[in-house]
């Protein structure tokens, strides 16, 4: 899993807290100890934070992502609401040689190990297309990058565990990223 979480997870002063995490997953970050929701995360300079659950949420294509910087102790006051610290992600900005990146991902649940309880789990095959392209427009002076992502949908039916109801859920995600710089 390549969410910035899971990277700042190799720092220094990081824990996972108690905090539920959002979607779906089972806890958040901490950083020196504060609550998950104070930690701050930035996208570019940008606020991606959960402000409940802590975390940022997926704006951005990993592959897109240039560096993550996580700041545990003596952070500066200029990066505002927070108690543990700060996870900025910088992302890419093309450059004087083009540079591509193709990739494809692809997970099924019940390839995962069952816990003692049993649950049933989905044979579902879950697919991912990313693709990035960056390189320059102008030699020294001019750059671009892009990148694209697409998640195709997919449909869960489940039943309720008190009323026996079914209901469904679907997930589609599409996305695209663009960045032109310039010296």
């Amino acid at each position: 899993d390549r969410r910035l979480a899971n990277i700042a997870s190799f720092a220094p002063n990081i824990s996972f807290g108690p905090t539920g995490g959002a979607s779906g997953t089972s806890t958040s970050i901490s950083i020196s100890g504060a609550p998950s929701y104070d930690t701050v995360v930035l996208l570019d300079g940008a606020e991606i934070s959960d402000p409940y659950f802590g975390g940022g949420t997926t704006v951005y294509l990993e592959d897109a992502i240039e560096e993550t910087q996580v700041l545990t102790a003596g952070v500066s006051a200029r990066y505002g609401r927070f108690q543990g610290g700060v996870i900025n992600a910088i992302t890419k900005s093309g450059g004087n040689e083009f540079d591509a990146s193709l990739r494809y991902s692809f997970w099924q649940q019940d390839w995962d190990s069952q816990s003692p309880a049993g649950e049933s789990q989905s044979d579902e095959l879950n697919e991912t297309y990313q693709a990035t392209v960056g390189g320059f427009i102008l030699k020294d002076r001019l750059w671009f990058f892009g990148g694209y992502r697409e998640i195709p949908g997919s449909s869960t039916t489940s039943l309720t565990s008190t009323t026996q109801e079914s209901y469904t859920t679907s997930t589609s995600e599409e996305g695209s990223q663009r960045t032109l710089k310039g010296a």
